[in-house]
Order: C-alpha cells, then structure tokens, then sequence
C-alpha cells in the first residue's frame, strides 16, 4: 500500500488507514483459470464481452480505457468513476478508484481502493 500512499498522496491515505466499508466477495465456479483471469484483467473491454456472455444483465456497464491508463467504468443506473491501476503482482491487484454515485438523485463522490486477492482452486 506505500506505493499507493506514494502515488496518490493525502486522499488516498484516509481510504487506506480509515476504510468505512469493507467487503470480501468470492466467484467461486468461475469457469476460468488464474492465468485467463490475470489475462481478463488486463484486457478490461474483452472482460466485458465475457461478463456480457456470463450475465447478460451487465449490458448497461461500460468500459472505456483510456489513453492515460484509466479505466473509466461507467453505469447508467448512477455509477460512475475512473479505476488506476496502483499495483499488480501475480494473485494481487490494487486500484485507486474515484467517481460519483446517484442515489435518490442525490449524487455522492468518493474515492475507494480495491484490492483484489485471487487464487486458483482445483
């Protein structure tokens, strides 16, 4: 996380030191290997068509890469922000997201880290 705090400086260190959600979610089943996930990944448009094909009921997200590095994610239902991938080691992904979300046409803003941990299970 040093590099995260390095990077992004004050406003990532209240996330980071002070989280006010945290949530474990498991794919179990999920009918790829750890280094076709990797691969997915790293490819966000194509892990789109392949989420679009699992659950069609994704069609309304978007993703755009762009030319920075950002991933832009974009849901039409009132979320949207932009992902920078922080750090990447093999079974490990860290990302500084910052967007807004409508709730009750309200909208909130907001920085999140999400850091991915995944292995490969038989």
């Amino acid at each position: 996380m040093l590099s995260l705090l390095e990077k992004k400086g004050p406003k990532a260190k209240e996330v980071v030191t002070r989280p006010t959600i945290s949530r474990v979610s498991e794919l179990p089943r999920l009918p790829v290997s750890l280094k076709q996930y990797e691969f997915l990944l790293d490819h966000p448009r194509l892990s789109m068509v392949f989420a679009h094909i699992c659950d069609p009921s994704l069609d309304s997200y978007k993703v755009e890469v762009r030319p920075d590095g950002l991933i832009h994610v974009d849901d039409p239902a009132g979320l949207a922000g932009d992902m920078e991938l922080v750090s990447s080691i093999q079974g490990r992904r860290v990302y500084f997201v910052s967007g807004h979300f409508d709730i009750l046409k309200m909208r909130f803003y907001g920085h999140v880290v999400l850091l991915m941990s995944y292995i490969e299970r038989p």
